[in-house]
């Protein structure tokens, strides 16, 4: 499932919602509801009066708007597929949002810290695009914002930004913990793909491996996929056999990262390649014949170099050659 990307409709709105101040003035007055008891509600007495926008709430107001709406436009267009991709379009619109980020960084920044959960949603994905270390501590606190959204919004800009120097515990823990969103342990294996964890060693290491493993039999296809590709940038050549009975899973994405998955192990991994090329070989007649097969034989084809077409027998005699 693609993560979501809730936000705002207007972000003006909410900011325009703070720049309104209550008067303290208040009193209760019983109400008569037809024949019923009376009942008293609280409410202000005089007419609130008007505090107009700042030029820097109008101006983040504005910018957050414009996010908003171009962030929903490549969600649709590279996260859900629910527009055709065309790749110049896709980076004209990255580019946008780039430009437009970076130019309201101070103010997302501020946002995201002390706005009211609309903007803190679009602040979060938005100051991913930014490109600068500098959203990395502002993005990394907002893993603990009391929105689940903001949350999941922090980590799809966590994984837009991907620097390489992104602590991963946290957000390795946020992916294999099941009482968590869906949008939030799709997006934390996201964000971990999007940083490159092949580099990492020791505690780190063993945290994303850890939770790649667990997320195998997550109930949520998105998650066992970023497990498989996950698994496979570790090279975790433990994981062959259980990334390879994700093969026949309902989810064709599933099925083909698993594949894609067995056949960089075992181009990478000498001692790999004989048990992935069984594995792949096996799992033929099980997989979708059109989503999922030419995937599979595509692989098989890069591993031994070789083309046996869609002759199982021959793939068969050829993986039983290996060691």
């Amino acid at each position: 499932m693609t993560p979501q990307i809730l936000t705002a409709a207007s972000a003006a709105l909410a900011l325009a919602m703070l720049g309104s101040c209550a008067s303290s003035a208040r009193s209760e007055s019983p109400i008569a509801r037809g024949d019923g008891p009376s009942v008293k509600v609280a409410g202000p007495t005089e007419i609130e009066p008007y505090k107009p926008l700042t030029t820097e709430q109008q101006a983040i107001g504005y910018a957050l708007a414009e996010l908003d709406g171009s962030i929903q436009r490549w969600n649709s267009m590279v996260l859900t597929g629910s527009e055709v991709k065309d790749g110049q379009r896709v980076q004209y619109l990255e580019e946008a949002i780039r430009y437009r980020a970076q130019e309201s960084f101070e103010g997302l920044v501020e946002q995201i810290e002390t706005g009211p959960v609309i903007n803190r949603q679009i602040a979060a994905t938005a100051l991913g695009f930014t490109g600068t270390a500098d959203a990395l501590a502002p993005l990394l606190a907002a893993l603990l914002d009391r929105d689940d959204q903001v949350v999941a919004n922090a980590l799809l800009g966590l994984s837009v930004l991907g620097h390489p120097e992104t602590p991963v515990e946290n957000i390795a823990s946020k992916m294999s913990d099941r009482s968590q969103p869906t949008s939030v342990r799709v997006n934390a294996g996201r964000a971990l793909r999007a940083i490159r964890v092949a580099h990492l060693q020791g505690e780190a290491r063993a945290a994303v491996t850890g939770a790649a493993r667990s997320g195998l039999g997550d109930e949520e296809p998105g998650v066992v996929m970023n497990s498989t590709l996950l698994l496979a940038e570790l090279l975790d050549t433990d994981s062959i056999l259980a990334i390879a009975e994700r093969l026949p899973h309902p989810s064709s994405n599933v099925a083909r990262a698993a594949s894609r998955s067995l056949a960089y192990l075992g181009s990478i991994e000498i001692t790999a390649k004989g048990p992935v090329v069984r594995a792949l070989v096996a799992s033929l007649p099980h997989v979708d014949p059109r989503s999922v097969r030419p995937y599979v034989f595509q692989d098989l084809q890069r591993l031994a170099g070789k083309n046996y077409g869609d002759d199982v027998a021959l793939w068969l005699k050829y993986a039983n050659s290996l060691p």
